[in-house]
């Protein structure tokens, strides 16, 4: 079937012409999400299996479905020689999509790479800028992989295509943050800035790079934290298809639908009866806990340098790593 292989190898190739030279890891395969229920059948059938915890494993069934409109991934893995081989399979870019393209535009801009005497399709320059400008605003910019990509990228693309795509936040505050931590030249960032966006996304990689690789998970539970993770979610899309998804996938999970140990199928009672027990063991970590305070977090410091000079944002400070 149709399916594109995303990031790893074939980015690496783009970016840099090697093939190792982003390191190792697992593999991201895009696919129709109509197809969906076939390539998890066909990898089945190649010796993978599904990890409890993503999907229900009837993927007709009508949670199922609803698992697939506000997620966007699946994890399966087999044993390989000497170590586990995994796949991440994926239907969609990001749960977030207004700014991103579907499989289907994807594939039809695809490019193909050839290597080990195979030819592989992969998503074009530009839908894998786009893609990694999502990808590291999602993460809150932790990663400096993620950073050099889309410089590397922006470079190949040259300022009229970035300039078209300067309306989406994610490639605003990427190309922002990227232009500071990497020290890009001008033109990497090439549209207007937005000052008050670009502050807010500089704080929060400065503090995320200080504590990778999930900044959220540093401090027990809190309400508050909960809040502010949907919040910078929704923050990355205009589209209310996006921000609806978005909001359901945080309130009603849908791996919560299945149990992650025995990896059977839970109902919609099933579902409400796990999520009421883990709100209760969250509430009664906060309790036996002493209460999270600041400096669990690092000061997030002056802004970094380039940008933050350059816009009159602070004075100038080293740079985050």
């Amino acid at each position: 079937m149709p399916m594109l292989v995303i990031k790893g190898i074939p980015l690496a190739l783009q970016t840099t012409g090697s093939l190792t030279a982003r390191g190792r890891g697992d593999l991201d395969v895009l696919v129709d999400p109509q197809r969906l229920p076939e390539a998890v059948a066909l990898l089945e059938g190649s010796g993978f299996r599904r990890l409890p915890g993503y999907l229900p494993r009837n993927l007709d069934s009508f949670w199922a479905r609803y698992g697939r409109w506000a997620g966007y991934e699946l994890s399966m893995v087999r044993e390989g020689k000497g170590a586990p081989q995994w796949i991440d399979l994926h239907w969609a870019l990001s749960n977030v999509r207004g700014p991103l393209p579907s499989f289907q535009q994807s594939w039809r801009c695809r490019e193909l790479l050839t290597f080990n005497g195979q030819s592989v399709a992969t998503l074009s320059r530009e839908h894998a800028f786009r893609h990694a400008c999502a990808h590291a605003a999602k993460d809150q910019w932790m990663c400096l992989r993620n950073l050099i990509d889309i410089e590397r990228l922006g470079r190949q693309l040259g300022s009229s295509a970035l300039i078209s795509m300067g309306r989406e936040a994610t490639v605003r505050w990427s190309s922002a943050v990227t232009h500071s931590v990497v020290e890009a030249d001008d033109r990497c960032i090439p549209f207007k800035v937005d000052r008050r966006g670009t502050l807010k996304a500089l704080q929060r990689a400065s503090k995320a790079q200080r504590w990778p690789w999930r900044c959220e998970g540093i401090g027990s539970w809190t309400p508050g934290r909960w809040l502010s993770t949907v919040w910078r979610q929704l923050a990355l899309s205009r589209s209310t298809q996006d921000g609806l998804r978005t909001l359901c996938y945080y309130i009603v999970l849908p791996a919560a639908f299945v149990d992650p140990l025995s990896g059977e199928d839970r109902g919609f009672r099933g579902f409400v009866s796990a999520r009421a027990g883990r709100l209760r063991d969250r509430l009664g970590e906060r309790k036996s806990s002493n209460p999270a305070t600041s400096a669990e977090w690092p000061e997030a410091g002056s802004m970094p340098t380039a940008l933050g000079s350059k816009l009159g944002l602070g004075r100038p400070a080293d740079k985050v790593s």
